[in-house]
């Protein structure tokens, strides 16, 4: 689906005698409309708003009971969008950075302009605040500066109230890569940031993906064994499996997991749970899911992934104590092997020097974020 950009100037240009009027649409019995239809049914000022909406999948979510303040960018503040941004956002794949970027002009309470107060911070319903201001009212001084259009806002809905604005608001996804997620969070995840950039995996996630991380913390890599990062810091190769083993090479928020295998990208499956609400990769729980970002998902987890071959510098051989007194055969071992987690791989093949994969591979998202 693509927004069509031919508005004419005067079609788009918010005033006091186009962006109130509303024309009757599905409304309950009072004959109020929603959120929703007050922009669907408005006089051509939020078109780019509605269609967006509808592609994110909270059409209904709008359209319901509920307490909602919006705040919404007119067809003009779409319009000053770069349009390759806009045509990604409008991409399925891309679903939860829509849903990020909406939600962030939404709060779960009614503000009446009346009510807003200068040096105001509130949260919105992505779980970051934004800060109003007064004379004029506006949102994120010091960001976008967006104005709030007074004579163009308190459109009440049945289930809210609408505030016009002149400037799109930029949540963290919207121009936050997973790399910069990472590094704003230093206090968090300072190791992996430092084991990401002894490898090459630093620009990866930098670039355009989509991928989902699973970000041990620092604490999750103190626990490891006493010398395993600095050996694996000297061994590069090693190192970039082991954490592209943490890697899955989809846009996967936490409502899209369900319990089961999903490839990670050094090709190893990982093991996902997913119980009441709790999810656990392997043996790590998923501690701080969903932080958005512009090509991809963070999602901090309390321990570090081991793949499923294990690590060689992992256990020095000085240690006969942590083995079986008598090692079992080739034969004997091989028939412990489940078979699980490379028979669900399917079939590699070796093609110009880089491994190919055939069958098997099993995708655990089944949806978009709900809400």
């Amino acid at each position: 689906m693509a927004i069509e950009r031919n508005m004419q100037s005067e079609e788009t240009e918010v005033t006091a005698e186009t962006a109130v009027t509303a024309e009757t649409g599905n409304s309950d019995d009072d004959g109020e409309d929603s959120i929703f239809d007050i922009l669907s049914n408005s006089t051509g000022n939020f078109t780019f708003l509605a269609e967006l909406i509808d592609a994110a999948e909270l059409t209904e979510v709008l359209s319901e009971e509920g307490n909602f303040t919006l705040f919404a960018p007119d067809n003009a503040a779409f319009e000053e969008l770069p349009e390759d941004m806009l045509t990604k956002l409008m991409d399925e794949e891309y679903l939860p950075q829509l849903q990020d970027l909406l939600l962030y002009h939404a709060l779960d309470s009614v503000e009446f302009l009346a009510n807003l107060t200068d040096d105001m911070m509130v949260m919105t319903l992505n779980g970051q605040n934004i800060t109003l201001n007064l004379d004029p009212a506006r949102i994120n001084e010091d960001v976008e500066n967006a104005t709030i259009i007074e004579e163009a806002s308190d459109m009440e809905a049945f289930n809210g109230i609408v505030h016009t604005i002149d400037t799109v608001l930029a949540p963290e996804s919207m121009n936050s890569t997973i790399v910069d997620i990472l590094l704003a969070r230093n206090d968090t995840f300072a190791t992996l940031v430092e084991a990401l950039n002894a490898t090459t995996l630093l620009e990866l996630f930098a670039g355009e993906g989509p991928f989902t991380i699973f970000a041990p913390s620092d604490e999750a890599f103190d626990a490891l064994p006493d010398g395993l990062l600095e050996e694996l810091l000297e061994d590069p190769d090693a190192l970039e499996d082991f954490l592209r083993y943490h890697v899955i090479e989809e846009n996967a928020p936490s409502s899209s997991l369900s319990s089961g295998e999903v490839e990670a990208l050094n090709e190893d499956l990982l093991e996902i749970v997913v119980d009441e609400g709790n999810i656990t990769v392997n043996d790590a729980n998923v501690t701080m899911p969903d932080i958005i970002a512009s090509n991809g998902i963070v999602h901090g987890i309390d321990a570090v992934l081991i793949p499923p071959e294990g690590m060689p510098t992992m256990f020095p051989t000085t240690m006969p104590t942590m083995f079986p007194t008598t090692m079992p055969t080739e034969k004997s071992s091989k028939s412990r092997k489940s078979g699980k987690t490379k028979a669900s791989k399917g079939t590699k093949t070796k093609k110009g020097g880089k491994a190919s994969k055939t069958g098997g591979k099993t995708s655990k998202l089944n949806g978009p974020l709900h809400l």
